[in-house]
């Protein structure tokens, strides 16, 4: 029967909360390169923190090996995205610093496919100690220390960076240097680990890691550092989202160790690696069902930039400035154009890009023809510049089901601006039709918004 100690069930759920703060920010802002260096970053050194005690609870010599180049792949990749996180903060647009960069991502690629091969970064079949689970239990390979030097210089260089910017606000940017001094120092230890005999190794080292995750993402989330939507993706909401996802880790936690099954290796792993795509398919769900619907609906036109819930929720506040003030399609380029040549504040910009993309869809012919391109544009009207609730839209695109109050005075009322009168009208008229027009509305903002982006991208304006 295997059993967790308060150390590991410690690492599970540091590696877990960080995994999402690292998964919620790229879901909120997929298209920035900020965001995915950030992630691959925070993301890699958590997934090591959160799989540990799979490590720690191999069974054989060639599990241990097996989960262990499995688990290993931060080493050699987290680094250079922290050394490309500082170079996009810096801000500075430099092709000598471009392609050492790409000659960074070539090596650490490279060392990783080495390492997958075995017996060049540690020497699996020389074990120096009879606890083979030891941080150090194996003796150096002839590539370990070139690779922890390629990782010292990318944590010392990427710091460096920080440091620079740190000029401006030393206060801004003070834990992400902390971070950085932190992993340049890990990485020393770890060399001098498997030369000098410190037993305690594979804890400190564990702890720093972590430690160094927990300062980099807290000065995100805290003070909104690098992006310029941070404080759009980190708002007041992301501590109530916080608190679901960790009610949701303390009940399957819970049931792993409050439950009377016998619990072993296999379980472990199936647990935990269930439990971290809980998270990804809590962050990315949005963009799962926009990208059906890219399917669906306009596959010829390219995926979205922006996700029909992002769309929709700024369309059902539209008339509310305080939630527009945090919808995350402020992040867009095209309304940062906006602000700049209308001169409009961010929620105006934002409001203008709204009302012309719904504008776009206005029918030419104006007829009380039951067509669809007229059901959804009147759909978008009423429930963005009439705030009209869903029965009234309901009644007046002539659906079925509406509300009571609406139906008992049916006979007193003018007819339906739209109605079914011939059979070459739309003849649906059930809920589900409504919502299915509903759905595909919206993502015709959706794509007009994606397209408008994209141009502005490009700066075709």
């Amino acid at each position: 029967m295997l059993a967790l100690n308060f150390y590991e069930i410690s690492e599970i759920v540091i590696g877990l909360i960080i995994i999402w703060v690292s998964v919620y920010l790229v879901s909120r802002n997929p298209s920035s390169w900020l965001s995915w260096t950030t992630f691959v970053f925070l993301f890699g050194f958590s997934f090591s923190t959160f799989t540990d005690p799979i490590l720690l609870h191999s069974r054989s010599l060639h599990e241990y090996v097996v989960w262990q180049k499995f688990t290993n792949w931060p080493f050699f990749i987290a680094p250079i995205a922290y050394y490309h996180a500082s170079l996009l903060v810096s801000g500075v647009k430099n092709k000598k610093r471009n392609i050492i960069l790409v000659i960074g991502y070539i090596i650490s690629v490279a060392l990783y496919g080495v390492a997958l091969h075995g017996g060049v970064f540690l020497k699996e079949d020389i074990i120096r100690f009879s606890n083979y689970q030891r941080f150090d239990g194996f003796a150096p390979g002839p590539l370990l220390v070139p690779t922890v030097l390629f990782v010292w210089w990318c944590f010392f260089m990427g710091t460096l960076n920080f440091w620079h910017e740190s000029r401006k606000n030393l206060k801004k940017y003070f834990l992400p240097i902390l971070s950085g001094a932190v992993y340049t120092i890990a990485s020393i230890f770890t060399l001098i680990s498997y030369y000098v005999l410190i037993p305690p190794a594979g804890i400190i080292f564990m702890v720093a890691i972590t430690l160094g995750a927990l300062l980099f993402t807290y000065s995100m989330v805290r003070y909104h550092l690098f992006l310029p939507s941070e404080k759009i993706i980190f708002d007041n909401s992301f501590f109530y989202k916080s608190i679901v996802v960790a009610f949701i880790l303390l009940i399957y936690i819970g049931a792993l160790f409050g439950s009377r099954v016998t619990m072993n290796f296999e379980i472990l792993v199936f647990l935990s690696l269930m439990i971290m795509l809980v998270i990804f398919t809590h962050s990315f769900y949005d963009w799962f069902g926009t990208f059906i619907n890219d399917v669906v609906y306009n596959l010829s036109s390219g995926l979205s930039v922006v996700s029909d819930e992002e769309v929709y929720q700024a369309l059902k506040f539209f008339n509310v400035h305080e939630r527009l003030e945090n919808s995350s399609l402020l992040r867009l380029n095209v309304v940062q154009n906006g602000i700049k040549k209308n001169a409009l504040s961010p929620v105006d910009s934002l409001r203008e890009l709204l009302k012309n993309s719904i504008k776009y869809f206005k029918p030419e012919s104006e007829s009380n023809r039951r067509v669809k391109s007229k059901l959804k544009y009147h759909l978008l009207k009423m429930l963005v510049f009439d705030e009209a609730e869903e029965g009234q839209i309901l009644w007046e695109l002539g659906f079925d089901e509406y509300p009571v109050r609406i139906m008992s005075r049916e006979n007193n009322l003018r007819k339906p601006l739209f109605e079914v009168k011939s059979p070459s009208d739309y003849t649906y008229t059930s809920r589900n039709a409504y919502l299915a027009l509903k759905k595909e509305a919206i993502h015709d903002v959706t794509w007009r918004i994606s397209y408008l982006e994209k141009l502005a991208k490009k700066k075709l304006f």
